[in-house]
């Protein structure tokens, strides 16, 4: 990579960085006010949020492909052929929810009672935020494969800084889970209008211009599966420990996993930069060194913002949450910042195997997912007989050998990747 382009590097992963910084900020600030819940409810709402980035596992994969699809449309008929994948494809997310909303009506008593849900308009209001969190990443892989990154920022940012602000007013009104998840869904709402008005144009000239689709989902399957993976990994945790802990106990965790969490969010906009630059040097044939340099700046901020979490584990609960918390959540800071280091990691080495086109990572991924879910199950219902922390630290401490495990799957192939190319260059010489 030479100096321009590496300075360009810097640039658009800083700028978003600092954006997807801020809207963190913005996003943790609005347990400042979300915390004046009763504890019960604050656990539901905390739920709700991780249910919401659960979503995203469907069509996270999608973002990716249409960033692919908008970078190589450089043609008519290319771009024609773009404008008839994402009507298709925002139709068929719409389709999809529906039918998903029908089978939620079916089972709203028993949904209510796993997640201890207490009003029906919750859960309502939840899946109107989820239709949005879902065609969100359409527009948003438009933006990223044209480099925008600016706007993509401002989406990211204004979906928080929304929240944060709707939450603070309505908090005042009524502090009860059914009226901060509207806040929520405000936040959506401003994300969804800022890209869609932002990628609008992509929409125009389709024409008659039938969708390639078996080729498409050929290229979407690896990124759905390879990124879903990861998002298992970072928020099934907050699920199980919802629906086998007492409710009273877990907002506590509640409170730790956000700053743990936190950590993923951070880094996520260098690795969004880092894609679509690799992709273009895997199809020009180009010698690049980004996964080296994403790498050494991910790796800097993961491992000094869980070092200070592990002297300093009170400071950032202090910030929004009253010392109540403190007790149980504070033990449980440095275990979930450490945790959630290794996946930081494993995040940047398989968004680089994929941005190639080595997808024999995937399977191997989905499988320690899955075991993860197996087994976290199993040492959740147990931890959830133990005293309060020392079941959280159980559960997160699976988490974490989990994570690392990941990481070295993705170090594994890397490794192996590196290997073939160095085999290939010398054979060519």
């Amino acid at each position: 990579m030479n100096r321009e382009s590496l300075s360009t590097f810097l640039r658009q992963s800083g700028g978003l960085t600092a954006a997807i910084f801020l809207g963190g900020l913005a996003s943790y600030a609005v347990h400042k006010f979300a915390k004046e819940m009763p504890k019960a409810d604050y656990g539901v709402f905390t739920t709700l949020l991780q249910l919401l980035n659960l979503v995203g596992i469907p069509v996270i994969g999608i973002q990716t492909t249409l960033a692919q699809q908008t970078a190589a449309a450089q043609t008519d008929g290319d771009r024609r052929q773009l404008a008839a994948a994402l009507r298709t494809v925002l139709l068929g997310i719409l389709v999809i929810w529906i039918a998903t909303a029908a089978i939620v009506l079916v089972f709203q008593n028993q949904l209510l009672e796993t997640l201890k849900i207490s009003s029906p308009g919750t859960l309502w209001i939840t899946m109107a935020c989820a239709l949005m969190a879902l065609w969100l990443p359409v527009f948003s892989g438009v933006l990223q494969g044209r480099q925008d990154f600016l706007r993509l920022g401002g989406s990211i940012f204004s979906l928080s800084v929304v929240r944060l602000i709707s939450i603070a007013v309505i908090v005042g009104f009524s502090a009860y889970v059914t009226s901060v998840m509207v806040g929520v869904w405000l936040g959506y709402f401003a994300a969804l209008a800022l890209v869609w008005w932002a990628a609008r144009d992509a929409l125009r000239n389709a024409g008659d211009e039938p969708f390639l689709w078996r080729p498409w989902v050929k290229r979407l399957v690896p990124f759905k599966f390879g990124a879903g993976a990861g998002i298992l990994l970072m928020c099934a945790d907050m699920i199980l420990v919802q629906h086998y802990f007492k409710a009273e106990q877990t907002g506590f965790y509640a409170a730790a996993g956000m700053i743990g969490r936190a950590l993923v969010f951070l880094v996520g906009p260098i690795v969004m930069v880092m894609f679509p630059k690799v992709a273009r040097a895997t199809a020009t044939g180009e010698k690049s060194n980004v996964l080296f340099q994403t790498l050494g700046l991910t790796a800097l901020i993961a491992g000094g913002a869980a070092g200070f979490c592990t002297l300093f584990p009170e400071l950032p609960l202090r910030l929004v949450y009253d010392p109540s918390f403190l007790p149980i959540a504070a033990p449980l800071v440095p275990w979930f910042a450490w945790a959630m280091t290794p996946l930081v990691l494993a995040g940047v080495l398989n968004s680089h195997l994929l941005a190639r086109g080595r997808y024999a990572v995937v399977p191997w991924l989905m499988i320690v997912a899955i075991s993860y879910l197996v087994v976290l199950s199993v040492v959740a219902k147990r931890s959830s007989t133990l005293e309060p922390l020392t079941g959280f630290i159980r559960v997160v401490q699976t988490l974490g050998l989990f994570n690392l495990l990941f990481l070295v799957v993705a170090l594994f192939f890397s490794w192996r990747e590196r290997e073939s190319t160095q085999s290939s260059a010398a054979n060519s010489v």
